[in-house]
């Protein structure tokens, strides 16, 4: 029986040795993700929260035209036992454009965050109430306040008929770029035809030369082409110019040489006017940001 006593206890040491062992050669953490991103504003306590896009490592921040981008406090959340620099309550200057941020994991393994900024809805009053208040309305156009739709009803040879409004910029936007977005529909098509369709359209003011720049101050190519009474979201991001201090925002409805108009109404709803740093940002907002 002693012997056997004797024997257990090297054994029991062993198999010691050997958790201790195993707790030695546990893998270090590889995530390297940040999990939540805010800012707060000259020490304030309202937080603005990022939205964290993992597919493309990049996070955008939603501001007013009318706030300081400078001199933002940071507060950032990253996996277990990582590190990030910048550093969670550093203060962060988004005036200067796209930021990098990167997160180290515990194992030593990196990856790289891009944090930019991005309007909140530059127009005023974008439902349309208290009969268009801030709206230019030209022709046979007008707001369903029921539901805030916009419309446009054409007839041949009308008065100028459109949906106007200028949007004036309180900071640099050169170089950036501005998204329209809307959902569109019509009642009636005609087969092959723009004509009866709802676009969007837009004109840049500012200090330009004009025969220069006499195509790139127009913002287009945003057009409904869906079939008759479905709606479309329809989207569009243009470059601005250097210099740039305002927009004509215009809201129509598309007519074609020889197609006959005939007092149909087309409609827009959850109209939006924004800028990005890229245009690779406005897509990710188109995707998953818009109306959510």
């Amino acid at each position: 029986m002693r012997n056997f006593r004797l024997l257990i206890l090297p054994l029991f040491v062993i198999l010691l040795n050997s958790c201790n062992d195993d707790e030695k050669i546990e893998p270090l953490n590889n995530q390297n993700f940040i999990k939540s991103f805010a800012v707060t504003v000259n020490e304030g306590n309202n937080s603005i929260i990022g939205y964290i896009d993992e597919d493309t490592s990049t996070i955008l921040i939603e501001y007013s035209d009318e706030m300081d981008l400078k001199n933002l406090k940071t507060e950032i959340i990253v996996s277990e036992n990582a590190t990030i620099i910048p550093n969670s309550g550093e203060l962060i200057d988004l005036s200067k454009g796209t930021l990098t941020f990167t997160v180290t994991s515990e194992n030593g393994s990196k990856q790289e965050y891009k944090v930019a900024g991005y309007t909140k809805n530059l127009l005023k009053n974008p439902k349309g109430n208290n009969m268009a208040e801030s709206w230019v309305l030209n022709g046979d156009v007008g707001v369903d306040e029921t539901n805030n739709e916009f419309y446009i009803v054409k007839y041949e040879n009308p008065a100028r008929t459109d949906i106007t409004q200028l949007v004036k910029f309180n900071r640099d936007y050169s170089d950036k770029y501005i998204l329209f977005i809307g959902d569109l529909t019509t009642e009636k098509t005609v087969e092959g035809s723009i004509t009866r369709h709802p676009y969007f359209w837009g004109h840049q003011n500012g200090p330009f030369n004009f025969d220069e720049n006499l195509y790139e101050e127009i913002i287009q190519g945003m057009i409904h082409l869906e079939k008759a009474n479905v709606w479309e979201v329809v989207s569009r991001a243009n470059p601005l110019l250097k210099g740039v201090e305002a927009v004509i925002f215009k809201m129509g409805q598309a007519s074609q040489v020889g197609d006959s108009l005939d007092g149909t109404k087309c409609k827009f709803r959850d109209i939006e006017v924004r800028i990005f740093e890229s245009i690779k940002d406005s897509e990710i907002y188109v995707s998953n940001l818009y109306r959510k």
